[in-house]
């Protein structure tokens, strides 16, 4: 996979999401893991902050 990731939650997910992932070290190849734990929250888009011609299409 290389270096680090990328989370996407879904459009409409709002909560609490968790995932475990493996690691292998590069000199050594120890093997390890960890847990991260997110909070997903959506806040309402306030449309005078949005540059003219760039409106979000219906």
């Amino acid at each position: 996979m290389g270096r680090g990731f990328r989370y996407f939650a879904k459009p409409d997910f709002t909560g609490t999401d968790s995932f475990t992932l493996a690691v292998v070290g590069k000199n050594r190849r120890d093997e390890g893991s960890f847990a991260i734990q997110i909070t997903v929250s959506r806040q309402p888009m306030q449309l005078d902050s949005i540059p003219q011609g760039n409106l979000p299409k219906p």
